[in-house]
């Protein structure tokens, strides 16, 4: 009996760690999982509601949920708070809390909140709080209209900023499906000192987009396809590293001091009737020019059908060597060509969902990259078919310094043991280079 004591007393060796380690264990659990600790014993009955992230998430049991997130803060003593997220989308849910939110941004902000995450319908986020836009502790913000709020219409939300904004600690700011009122949104992003990482998601027509922040290294715009209208992008950021654009009909396009520039993700549409718009041109060939010094690329099919489609020379990237290139509808060989010669020092090539992908060769050019530097050749989402095969044979016989072809296959054993013999067996430039069947 002595024995099994001991034995039971070291099992139980987790409840006698200090509340300390204990809550940075309880932060890590969804805030429903951390809820149910409390019957584990009477000493971790309320300990939940003190950890360091709060994670809300209104469900359907609407009334249960306001009385839970009131109950947490009432048992939390004064505790502060790293990361606070909020999730409320139903208009059921609205009615009930609306008197809440305020008072709960609110109480998060006088314990030094230093993450917030806002998901909520268009009607409750307009309620934030004015001080919320001076809060000094705040490091992550992160507000976005919850796709439920426009089912009833009023799918646009305007984010409105105080004149007084300043966030001093800010460092990641996301705006996601938001309309911006006036100029309000140059007014928030220059009083952001410490600006690092800025995403911002339109679904209106007409938009324009300015952003001058010295701080700032990541950016990604992206914006809803399909709209009537005409929208604008002015960057200015000496200090951007990494640029996504995912936008549709963009007819200005600036981009100035952004020499520091070195990943980009491109995938830029317009309407079939603009694309012989000039204005147009210009925007495309504007943005070209602003990451030619690039040396990570990431670009859909698509867009480099449109490039070739509409008559824009692409800029000689000299400086990439990782090109990952991804398809969204059918597109041909002679794409692929036109952005592989710009890349005069590209090691690395990924291609996805070749599958879609027309072989029309037609007349092969030189291209640099092939004979003199590319080292590595990944083909994702395989299938095996004559035209993807056709396309494994053009890179084998053309990549003369190639180390390391890697194909992963999409399908079942006996297809990729059939596509292996099949790819095995193709001649190869490269005295020294691998292909590896995943």
């Amino acid at each position: 009996m002595a024995e099994m004591g001991k034995q039971c007393s070291g099992m139980d060796n987790f409840s006698r760690l200090p509340d300390e380690l204990v809550l940075c264990i309880i932060s890590l659990l969804p805030m429903k999982d951390a809820a149910r600790t409390s019957i584990l014993s009477s000493r971790w009955r309320y300990l939940y509601a003190s950890s360091s992230n709060l994670d809300f998430d209104s469900g359907s049991n609407y009334i249960d949920f306001v009385e839970f997130v009131d109950r947490v803060f009432f048992l939390r003593k004064g505790c502060r708070i790293n990361r606070f997220c909020l999730r409320i989308c139903c208009t059921e849910t609205r009615d009930s809390c609306v008197s809440r939110i305020r008072e709960w941004i609110i109480a998060v902000m006088r314990l030094d909140v230093r993450e917030l995450e806002l998901s909520l319908d268009t009607e409750l986020l307009l309620l934030l709080p004015p001080s919320l836009f001076t809060c000094e502790t705040l490091v992550v913000l992160k507000l976005s209209v919850c796709p439920e709020s426009g089912e009833d219409g009023s799918d646009e939300c305007s984010l409105k900023v105080p004149a007084n904004v300043c966030l001093p600690s800010l460092k990641v700011l996301h705006l996601v499906d938001f309309t911006f009122s006036d100029d309000c949104h140059k007014r928030l992003f220059s009083n952001c000192p410490v600006l690092e990482d800025l995403k911002c998601s339109f679904k209106e027509s007409n938009w324009k987009f300015v952003v001058c922040n010295p701080t700032l290294k990541r950016l990604t715009i992206t914006s809803s396809e399909n709209l009537d209208g005409r929208s604008e992008i002015v960057v200015d950021a000496p200090g951007l590293d990494y640029l996504e654009l995912s936008v549709w009909d963009v007819y200005s396009c600036t981009f100035l001091n952004v020499q520091a520039l070195t990943k980009a993700n491109v995938r830029f549409l317009c309407d079939e009737w603009d694309s012989q718009d000039e204005t147009y041109k210009n925007a495309v060939a504007n943005l070209m020019k602003a990451i030619s010094n690039i040396q990570t690329f990431h670009i859909c099919n698509s867009t480099l059908f449109e490039f070739n489609y509409i008559g824009i020379p692409i800029p000689k990237f000299n400086n990439i060597t990782h090109l990952t290139i991804a398809s969204y509808e059918v597109w041909g060989f002679p794409e692929l060509q036109y952005i592989l010669a710009a890349c005069t020092s590209l090691e690395t090539l990924v291609l996805k969902d070749t599958f879609e992908y027309e072989w029309h060769p037609g007349e092969e050019v030189e291209i640099n990259c092939l004979s003199f530097c590319m080292k590595k050749i990944v083909i994702l989402w395989f299938e095996g078919s004559e035209v993807e095969i056709e396309l494994a044979k053009y890179f084998l016989r053309s990549a003369k310094v190639l180390a390391s072809m890697e194909i992963h296959i999409k399908g079942g054993y006996q297809d990729q043991l059939e596509i292996t013999k099949e790819l095995l067996r193709l001649p190869r430039a490269s005295n020294r280079c691998i292909v590896d069947i995943v």
